[in-house]
């Protein structure tokens, strides 16, 4: 199953993480941390085969996968993280847009004109709130009894519902692109869009600070991206406009510099991990914080990265086209195991990790394997 090597990295206990919205928390850092040493898998835990057909990016949390699998209805799924098994589903649902988010025993549902919470464990409608202005394009953020998502409209809108029940906190009217999904850490909603940047309160959505302004032209329909937050920085994506970003500090919104990414890095403290040179010959590349190389990941031709990377621990884990997932040493890049998945790795975020489980979305559905970590 290509070349496999145990390995183990110790580190300090900080909490178990699971894979709760996009890019896996909600300040889309790409990466997860296990209490114990990772202990890097012979083989394939479980697969649950769903042959060309299209997957979301699947969440694993509280020891379960949720994810939207493509066909009549996109039914709704949840597995258990352990043995692939179903713990409910298929469920029928009306209109998702792939993109789940989980918090507090509830699964949060962008939908055409509507927003839908179900409850994880049965997978039971627990409210649906309908929408006015527009559709949710992007993807929703959980946290602290919130939700968080971008509104497509004229104008785009940034908004706030309760997870309770569905009903409004706020809303706030932005410019300079739509369906950035927000990131969200210590009082504050960032977005980010092709010409435009803020930094919201949470509690009302009154701006702290706002970075850039309408595009051209008035042009409001440039897809935005999903902003990173690393420390004192924010990561804020151009989108679909351009690859990379802008380097903005989080307190005042002073740009610090810029990036270079194809897909959104993942960040740790003093480190970046991105997709680079999607176009031509894909790479993954670490820099420092102050730009500086730190280690370039390349592979021939047929075996290249896929799309962006996922750090857990002091690990790299990224997927290649040769039907492989690879995990490197963070500070240095060298590889020091991959496994076999069996189908072709899709392209956008296929990597999610939670409670030691790590999960690849295929074209022949989903693969795990087991990192242990967990007490």
């Amino acid at each position: 199953m290509g070349s496999v090597e145990a390995f183990s990295v110790t580190v300090s206990a900080p909490p178990t993480t699971d894979t709760v919205t996009l890019q896996i928390n909600p300040q889309h850092t790409s990466r997860a941390t296990t209490r114990c040493p990772v202990s890097l898998p012979q083989e394939r835990a479980w697969q649950f085969p769903l042959e060309d057909i299209d997957l979301s990016y699947p969440l694993v949390a509280d020891g379960r996968v949720y994810f939207y699998a493509g066909g009549a209805g996109l039914p709704l799924y949840a597995l258990d993280a352990t043995t692939g098994s179903v713990v409910w589903g298929p469920l029928r649902d009306e209109n998702p847009n792939f993109n789940l988010a989980y918090d507090n025993g509830r699964l949060f549902v962008p939908q055409l004109l509507a927003v839908s919470a179900f409850n994880a464990e049965n997978g039971n409608l627990a409210w649906r709130s309908p929408l006015v202005e527009a559709n949710v394009e992007s993807g929703i953020t959980a946290t602290n009894g919130a939700l968080y998502f971008s509104v497509s409209g004229v104008p785009n809108y940034v908004k706030a519902l309760k997870q309770s029940d569905g009903s409004a906190l706020w809303t706030r009217s932005v410019e300079g692109g739509q369906q950035s999904v927000p990131a969200v850490n210590a009082g504050s909603v960032f977005v980010s869009y092709p010409c435009a940047a803020y930094r919201l309160s949470t509690t009302d959505g009154s701006v702290t600070w706002q970075v850039g302004g309408a595009c051209p032209d008035d042009d409001s329909t440039f897809a935005g991206g999903t902003p990173v937050l690393q420390g004192t920085r924010l990561l804020a994506s151009r989108g679909l406009a351009d690859s990379g970003g802008k380097i903005l500090r989080v307190a005042d919104g002073a740009e610090l510099g810029g990036y270079d990414a194809d897909a959104n890095p993942a960040v740790a403290p003093g480190v970046r991990v991105a997709l680079q040179n999607w176009k031509y010959a894909p790479v993954i590349r670490a820099h420092d914080d102050d730009g500086n190389l730190l280690w370039t990941f390349e592979r021939p031709y047929d075996e290249i990265p896929v799309w962006a990377p996922v750090i857990v621990n002091n690990l790299v884990l990224v997927a290649t086209a040769d039907r492989r997932v690879w995990a490197l040493d963070l500070h240095s890049g060298v590889p020091l195991w991959s496994g076999t998945l069996g189908h072709n790795v899709r392209s956008g975020d296929n990597l999610s990790v939670g409670g030691g489980v790590l999960v690849v979305r295929t074209h022949g559905g989903l693969s795990a394997f087991d990192l242990g970590g967990r007490e």
